[in-house]
């Protein structure tokens, strides 16, 4: 019996460019049209979007990250105070003081005093929000946590460069003038909720020394409750005076001339790209599809002649498709 290990048609061959190339001419009309229409649906599509403006301001950080200690170099207050107006009057800085104001720059608390002093409520939920009436609609009641979230997802953010040492504030909003009110208002705000936090944290020692002051009847305790107020005095007094701590804005935002979302152009190139070289991938694959198939049937029938004339000498011996393929 005549052996022959011809494989199948199509297995074995090169790839041939010019099949692929043969194809991709013949279908490069309906190609560049659907490629044109797709990019013409996503630009009108983005007609539909509203428009972005994201406007930016660059602060400088005015904190002393030295975290200070009992030596007269390491003082952070002045050299009037002595140990025990120091350690209780000024906070000593902690070594990681620029982590800590980032984090209550993000913090619930500043988003939600943020929010509520710029009235943010009916641009965070502008669905619920009537104009009209200048109210939420009936039964809806915002939830905080909600809008924190959002405010910060989709309107304001920061960035520190550590190099510079400067803090870039950006916000997002539907209003180029809007946008670069809400930046140049932000870290104002959080310099007076820190001054407040600050107050309210002096309010408190100053009620204990006067608590304690009529508590006590020494003459020296009482001297020395005197110094702690007069130098709790002189702190509320800087406290006060400090208009541009912990953030000093160095370049104002100003509103921005072009928008910022949604990129038209970029999309409708990006759509147009993106269907041309799909279409490309599917014609080429169909052409390997197709080829394959043919392979395929081509084994199909050679099997078959096999198992119905088994003794022929012209047919080939009874080998599996892996079989051909390993050859």
């Amino acid at each position: 019996m005549k052996n022959t290990n011809e494989p199948p048609i199509h297995i074995d061959q090169q790839v041939d460019l010019l099949e692929y190339l043969d194809a991709v001419l013949r279908s490069k009309y309906r190609l560049l049209i659907a490629a044109i229409f797709s990019a013409a649906a996503v630009f009108g599509l983005s007609k539909f979007v509203d428009d972005k403006f994201t406007a930016s301001g660059i602060a400088a950080v005015n904190i002393n990250e030295n975290p200070g200690g009992v030596a007269p170099e390491s003082y952070r207050g002045s050299d009037a105070l002595g140990l025990l107006e120091h350690d209780f009057i000024i906070d000593v800085a902690p070594s990681n003081e620029l982590d800590r104001l980032l984090a209550k720059l993000n913090s619930f608390e500043f988003t939600k005093y943020f929010i509520d002093k710029r009235g943010l409520l009916p641009m965070l939920f502008p669905n619920e929000w009537n104009a009209e009436s200048a109210s939420f609609r009936e039964g809806f009641v915002p939830d905080y946590r909600v809008a924190t979230k959002i405010f910060r997802e989709e309107h304001v953010g920061h960035s520190h460069d550590e190099k510079s040492g400067l803090l870039t504030v950006y916000a997002t909003t539907h209003s180029s003038d809007y946008s670069a009110e809400i930046v140049n208002h932000y870290l104002a705000d959080f310099n007076a909720f820190i001054k407040q936090r600050s107050v309210e944290t002096m309010n408190s020692r100053r009620d204990y020394l006067e608590r304690r002051l009529t508590e006590v009847n020494n003459i020296e305790v009482q001297r020395s409750i005197y110094r702690l107020l007069e130098a709790q005095l002189g702190v509320e007094s800087m406290i006060h005076a400090r208009e541009n701590y912990p953030f000093e804005m160095i370049q104002p935002a100003n509103p921005p001339l072009y928008k910022s979302y949604p990129s038209r152009k970029k999309w409708t190139v990006l759509a147009f790209v993106g269907v041309l070289f799909l279409g490309l991938f599917l014609v080429i694959g169909l052409v390997i599809l197709r080829k394959m198939n043919a392979a395929l049937s081509e084994y199909k029938a050679r099997v078959g002649k096999v198992q119905s004339n088994p003794n022929s000498e012209d047919e080939v011996t009874s080998q599996t498709f892996e079989e051909w393929i390993d050859q």
